[in-house]
């Protein structure tokens, strides 16, 4: 027996409780029909600030079913965000606690995954984002201490911040970020890096010391200085200071960068990002219901 089905629609309510969370004033348009469902401009406030979503489903044969988002936050609070869902720990984060980062969250999040049957296929998820997180702090973080640790610099063990800028993607079960960008007062920082669903990580880190550092990290420089890699005068001039963290294949390394490992890098990061350009476009998935 063949059948159709079109259920379409608003929906409106006023406020709910999830987990630890108080959400409210939420609404959504939706759109459901046979093989498609869609949910847009799904939108609601939460840790003092906004969240815009729109989902897309599709059921394929074979049991498998295909999922596109699309996020926007305004000006949420990280870290009553991270608070009232557990640190995701029910998702596998096990990188950044609540009391590890603060600030207020701003992003865009395009994503896509496969689940056939009850498996959510990893080598076939995609993401493409940026995030900002404006008046924050890191605090206490592994990898930030271990560099603290190296450098000698304890402003690294907590690092307040004006803004921390970033953008990522996510392709053949790989985080890429190509860019962060760290604004403080004592320094800047800039890394990009890689991070698989396992426990390899790949980051090139500059600091930029300002003037505040410069004069106490002398030794410090001189001894990027002494590595062997060629240091500019300009970068010694700006105070920079370049640093690896990673850890590939069980072998960890915090110490000085070298360019041929950071052009290496960028390059692979760049490779990658082309060959998921021609695969994952976001802006021409489709979320329109119809419902105005």
């Amino acid at each position: 027996m063949n059948y159709t089905f079109l259920i379409k629609g608003k929906l409106s309510v006023n406020s709910l409780r999830y987990e630890k969370a108080d959400i409210k004033n939420i609404s959504a348009l939706f759109n459901f029909r046979d093989s498609v469902y869609i949910i847009d401009k799904f939108t609601f406030d939460a840790f003092k600030g906004k969240m815009n979503s729109s989902i897309r489903v599709e059921l394929k044969p074979e049991d498998e079913m295909k999922i596109n988002t699309k996020h926007i936050v305004e000006e949420m609070d990280v870290k009553q965000l991270l608070e009232d869902f557990d640190n995701f720990s029910e998702y596998g984060n096990s990188y950044i606690q609540s009391n590890n980062l603060s600030g207020i969250l701003s992003t865009q999040l395009y994503t896509q995954m496969v689940i056939v049957g009850d498996s959510l296929l990893m080598n076939k998820m995609r993401i493409k984002g940026a995030f900002k997180i404006e008046k924050g702090g890191i605090y206490n973080y592994k990898p930030a201490m271990d560099m603290a640790e190296f450098t000698k610099l304890k402003e690294l063990d907590n690092i307040r911040f004006k803004t921390l800028e970033s953008k990522m993607f996510m392709f053949k079960n790989k985080l890429y970020i190509p860019s962060t960008d760290i604004v403080s007062s004592a320094l800047d920082v800039s890394f990009f890096g890689m991070e698989s669903m396992g426990d390899d990580y790949e980051y090139h880190v500059d600091l930029r010391l300002r003037e505040v550092l410069k004069g106490k990290s002398k030794k410090l420089l001189k001894r990027q200085a002494e590595t062997g890699d060629d240091i500019s005068d300009k970068d010694l001039d700006r105070g920079s200071v370049k640093l690896i963290y990673a850890d590939i294949d069980g072998k960890s390394k915090v110490g000085f960068d070298s360019k041929k490992a950071i052009r290496k890098m960028q390059l692979k990061i760049k490779v990658q990002n082309q060959m998921l350009d021609l695969i994952f476009n976001p802006k021409i998935v489709s979320f329109d219901t119809g419902v105005k």
